[in-house]
C-alpha cells in the first residue's frame, strides 16, 4: 500500500506503507552523472512530472561484482540485489508511522566499501527496526572509484577552483544538502542531524567533518572502523598526487582529453581501472600493500588541509563524536593487544580532549561472530547497530539479540541526544573510558 503524498523540492511523491514504518526508496537528489555530467559536480535535480512513486531500491554505482568472504556475509540474499548505471545518485528513506508532536531525529548513513564498492540498500542497512524505534533513517548512493574519484588536470581546468576528483564527496554533500531542505516532510528534524558511516563510510564522514563546504549541515557523527588522528584509513592524498594517477590512467585508456574520457562506455572504463589495479596488486607481490589510488584528495577547496592537521589546528567540526572499531580488525595482528583503528580513534579522542574539549565517545566490539574463525571482523557490528540479526546467516544467540537491542539503543540515543545511554561516558584525560560491547 502507498502513503499519501508528500512534498519536496522536486514535487509530490508516495512511498510505501510497512508493518510500523513507511518506506521512500530512490528518490533522486541531483541529476544523473551521466554524458556531460559525467566528471561534474552533482547538478539539482530535475522536477517531476508526475507524483514520482519511491517505492523501490535504486541502481548501485558502477563497481566490480562482490566476492569472497563479503559476498557470502553480506551479498547473498536476491530481495536486495541491484542493477549497476551510473544513474546512482539515489536516496532511500525509512520513517515512523505515527506523526509525533514534534520532528523525529534524523540519522543518514553513508555505506563503505574502499571507495569502489557498496551501496545503500544492502540487507544490512535495511532502516525498519531504527524506523520503529523513533528515528529517520536515510541512506545514500555516491559515486565510487574511477566514477567518483578520478582528478586530471583537464578535468581540474573546468572549474574556478582549478580542482578535480572527490566528486564521489560532493556527491555526500549534494545529499545532505537535499536532506536538510526536504527531511521536514518526512517528518524528520532538520536541525537534528547525525551523519554515520563504516570503513570507506567513517572515512567519508571524517572527510565531511574537515571540510569547510558542510557547516550546519548535520549535527553530530559517528565513525566506525575508519576514522581517527594518527592511525586511520584516510590519508593525504594531495590534488598533484591524483592527478598524477589521473594522466597514468589516460595512457591505460588511450585518450587524449576529457571529451574522449566521456564517451568511454560505463563497462569499459569499469574494466581499464581493474586493469590499472591489477597492475599495481602485481607489483606489490599479490597485495596492493598501499594506500586507495580512488580516495578524497586534498584539493584546498573541499579539504583545505590534511586530516591529521585539520584535527591538530581544531577545524574539525566541533560537534559530539562516537567513534570506534572491532577487535578482529584491519590493522589488528596476533602480537598487538589492539589495533591501528582502535589506536586512530583514542588518539582522535584525546586530541579534541586536549585542543577543544569536544565530547568524543568510544567504543570497542569484541563479539567473536559464530559460524567461522573470522571473529569480530571489519563491519561485524553493522548487523548489531541496526538490528537486522534475522537477516544474518550465523548461528547467532539470544545473548546477540541482546547485545544488537543494547547497541541499537546507544546509536539511538546519541541520534536523539548527542549522548550514548549513561553508562557511556565521554573519553576524557581524566577518565579513559571505551565502552566494550560483547555477549
Amino acid at each position: 500500500m502507498y502513503t499519501q503524498e508528500i512534498t519536496v523540492e522536486q514535487g509530490q511523491l508516495k512511498g510505501l506503507a510497512k508493518d510500523g514504518y513507511n518506506f521512500y526508496g530512490a528518490i533522486p537528489y541531483a541529476k544523473a552523472p551521466i554524458g556531460d555530467l559525467r566528471y561534474r559536480r552533482p547538478q539539482t535535480a530535475e522536477k517531476f512530472t508526475d507524483t514520482y512513486l519511491a517505492d523501490n531500491f535504486p541502481n548501485k554505482c558502477p563497481q566490480n561484482p562482490q566476492t569472497g568472504f563479503f559476498k557470502k556475509e553480506f551479498y547473498e540474499d536476491s530481495k536486495y540485489n541491484v542493477n549497476d548505471s551510473e544513474d546512482c545518485l539515489y536516496l532511500n528513506i525509512w520513517t515512523p508511522t505515527k506523526k509525533a508532536a514534534s520532528p523525529y531525529p534524523v540519522a543518514v548513513y553513508i555505506h563503505g566499501g574502499a571507495f569502489m564498492g557498496g551501496y545503500n540498500s544492502e540487507v544490512e542497512f535495511n532502516g525498519a527496526n531504527f524506523a520503529k524505534k523513533g528515528i529517520v533513517l536515510v541512506t545514500i548512493n555516491y559515486r565510487l572509484g574511477i566514477f567518483g574519484f578520478l582528478a586530471h588536470p583537464d578535468l581540474s581546468a573546468e572549474n574556478k577552483e582549478h580542482i578535480s576528483g572527490n566528486y564521489g564527496i560532493f556527491d555526500q554533500i549534494a545529499a545532505l544538502k537535499w536532506i536538510k531542505k526536504n527531511i521536514a516532510a518526512f517528518g524528520g528534524d532538520a536541525n537534528n542531524i547525525t551523519i554515520f558511516g563504516q570503513s570507506a563510510g567513517a572515512m567519508s564522514v571524517q572527510t565531511l567533518c574537515s571540510s569547510p563546504l558542510t557547516k550546519n549541515l548535520f549535527n553530530a557523527a559517528i565513525m566506525e572502523s575508519g576514522a581517527g588522528y594518527k592511525k586511520s584509513l584516510n590519508y593525504d592524498l594531495s590534488l598533484a598526487q591524483a592527478e598524477e594517477i589521473g594522466k597514468n590512467l589516460f595512457k591505460i585508456f588511450d585518450i587524449d582529453n576529457v571529451v574522449e574520457l566521456r564517451k568511454i562506455p560505463t563497462q569499459t572504463l569499469l574494466a581499464k581501472f581493474n586493469q590499472y589495479m591489477g597492475n599495481l596488486i602485481k607489483r606489490n607481490g599479490g597485495f596492493l600493500g598501499l594506500d586507495l589510488p580512488m580516495a578524497p584528495n586534498i584539493d584546498g577547496y573541499l579539504l583545505p588541509e590534511g586530516y591529521d592537521k585539520t584535527i591538530e589546528n581544531g577545524h574539525l567540526h566541533q560537534i559530539p563524536y562516537l567513534l570506534g572499531s572491532n577487535s578482529n580488525d584491519i590493522g589488528t595482528s596476533k602480537d598487538k593487544e589492539f589495533g591501528d583503528l582502535y589506536e586512530g580513534a583514542r588518539n582522535l579522542a584525546e586530541k579534541e580532549n586536549e585542543i577543544t574539549h569536544n565530547p568524543v565517545y568510544l567504543y570497542y566490539f569484541k563479539r567473536q561472530m559464530p559460524g567461522d574463525n573470522a571473529g569480530a571482523f571489519h563491519s561485524a557490528e553493522l548487523w548489531y547497530v541496526f538490528g537486522n540479526l534475522d537477516h544474518c546467516w550465523r548461528p547467532l544467540t539470544e545473548a546477540d539479540y541482546r547485545l544488537s537491542n543494547d547497541m541499537m539503543n546507544n546509536w539511538i540515543n546519541f541520534f536523539k541526544t548527542y549522548k550514548p545511554l549513561k553508562d557511556w561516558r565521554p573519553y576524557t584525560e581524566e577518565n579513559k573510558f571505551i565502552k566494550q560491547f560483547d555477549i
